[in-house]
């Protein structure tokens, strides 16, 4: 029996910790019949769309309370991240091929197998008042990477050291100042043809700008809570004062912020 639990509950649980915590609560209320206890075990759930929530909340927006089911008047639940998915696959497909460069590029757009499953990151992150360099870094690192188009023999570069929105997708090589040419690599599994798609950095960096343009758009009130919190926390840093707060368990959190230069938003 406990190997049985181990295998085929706690080890395939999403949230091992949750699960144990969860699975102890419902022991002594079901199985010890402890119908009058109080459970202190902090226990954290994934919530739809917490962030986008939270600043709903704030901005006061009834339209977007209700994408993001802080205020619901059906019997169905609304998936904020799928109508992300949907805003962007159509902002792609809506792309004015005016020149070569953006006909090339809405063609690779248009292979990506965009869905909930790659929105939910950047609409967590943009959320969270992250600029647009980071999130597209974040979003790479789910996605794919960078690689040197010489036989397409993968090269381990660090993003935390380089712009992928600036970049020109061409770097120094590693052995006798050569230079090598990178691209970004998207992985099979994101892609509607199964197999890799290969962007320019002009390409990608197209590719976060729909995403992030598109949550803003879809959220157009939320746009100007998350400017007021960027201008703060930007006040904040430069002033050198942390954040502190304390949590309704009593656990008191600190948050130091260092300015060092704009975010993109």
């Amino acid at each position: 029996m406990e190997y049985d639990f181990l295998k085929n509950y706690l080890l395939e649980a999403d949230e091992p910790f949750q699960f144990v915590s969860v699975f102890y609560a419902i022991k002594d209320v079901v199985i010890n019949k402890k119908n009058n206890s109080i459970f202190t075990i902090p226990i954290l759930f994934d919530a739809s769309c917490s962030g986008v929530q939270h600043l709903a909340s704030l901005a006061n927006d009834l339209t977007v309370a209700k994408m993001v089911n802080v205020v619901s008047e059906e019997k169905t639940r609304n998936d904020f991240y799928s109508l992300a998915a949907d805003h962007v696959k159509e902002y792609i497909a809506n792309i004015s091929p005016d020149n070569k460069i953006n006909i090339e590029a809405k063609n690779k757009l248009m292979k990506i197998k965009v869905d909930r499953n790659i929105l939910k990151l950047p609409v967590m992150t943009i959320s969270y008042i992250v600029g647009l360099e980071n999130m597209g870094k974040e979003l790479l690192n789910k996605m794919g990477k960078l690689v040197s188009i010489n036989n397409l023999v993968e090269d381990n570069v660090d993003l935390s050291k380089i712009n992928l929105l600036e970049f020109n997708s061409i770097t120094k090589g590693r052995k006798g100042g050569n230079n090598k040419l990178l691209f970004i690599k998207i992985n099979k599994e994101y892609s509607k043809t199964n197999e890799d798609i290969h962007l320019s950095s002009h390409e990608w960096g197209l590719f976060a700008t729909i995403i992030y343009k598109s949550v803003f758009e879809i959220e157009p009130s939320i746009e100007k809570v998350n400017h007021y919190l960027n201008d703060f926390m930007r006040l904040m840093g430069k002033c050198n004062i942390p954040f502190i707060w304390v949590t309704p368990a009593g656990m008191k959190i600190k948050f130091a912020y260092t300015f060092c230069e704009p975010l993109l938003l």
